[in-house]
């Protein structure tokens, strides 16, 4: 499973990028990767989403200070109970499904990493300006802003395996009816439901709180 992370030819980040963009990377990997050599061996989609985490980890934006993990706490805290929503995958050819995912065509692999290498910075602007209209409960500024461009192009090339089209597709929506299950189960069980879940789902015409809509729910906008 760990060899899925490289490239399947053993090629190196130089030989299947442009020129120009290999020089474009080679100052954010000595700002970000302390100019370590052997990440070139990764796939460039890898590669991109952990130049994108460690950009955000530079400009002082990471997971630490979440509202997941404070709530989680505080639940701990005071033996409030927590419900995870976990949804299981049988793969019956763990091995043939490794070899499919590593069949991921080079041209989406390509897309994220020049996305992500030409965008970072902006990318980082973006993430910092949300968060700052987020931190203020500045919601109509928030759904102003748009979101990172790596984010959706990069999501895109990592599901863009030809053979796993159809497993892909399923554990969406599996996702979304455990959730979904879940809130309802919640609701008719408790007289006070938290639920955490990201503003950008809140905000979704056709998100989490789009679907408890359609089924009847009232949903009071922030």
């Amino acid at each position: 499973l760990m060899k899925a992370r490289f490239n399947p030819d053993k090629a190196v980040l130089k030989d299947i990028v442009t020129p120009e963009r290999y020089d474009r990377w080679l100052p954010l990997r000595k700002k970000y990767f302390k100019d370590d050599a052997d990440i070139e061996r990764v796939r460039p989609m890898f590669i991109a989403m952990q130049l994108r985490l460690s950009a955000g980890k530079d400009a002082g934006l990471n997971e630490d200070g979440s509202v997941s993990h404070i709530v989680e706490a505080a639940a701990k805290k005071y033996g409030v109970p927590v419900r995870t929503t976990d949804t299981k995958i049988e793969v019956k050819d763990p091995k043939q499904a490794i070899r499919d995912y590593t069949a991921t065509p080079r041209a989406k692999d390509i897309e994220c990493f020049n996305t992500a290498v030409d965008n970072i910075e902006a990318d980082v602007e973006k993430i910092k300006a949300r968060a700052k209209a987020w931190a203020v409960g500045d919601v109509d500024t928030f759904g102003k802003l748009p979101a990172p461009m790596t984010n959706r192009v990069c999501l895109d090339s990592l599901t863009s395996a030809p053979a796993l089209q159809g497993e892909f597709s399923n554990l969406r929506e599996r996702m979304l009816q455990g959730w979904l299950w879940e809130v309802e189960k919640a609701l008719e069980l408790n007289d006070v439901t938290l639920v955490v879940i990201s503003l950008d789902e809140v905000l979704s015409p056709t998100g989490r709180f789009a679907n408890l809509r359609a089924r009847g729910y009232t949903i009071d906008a922030p």
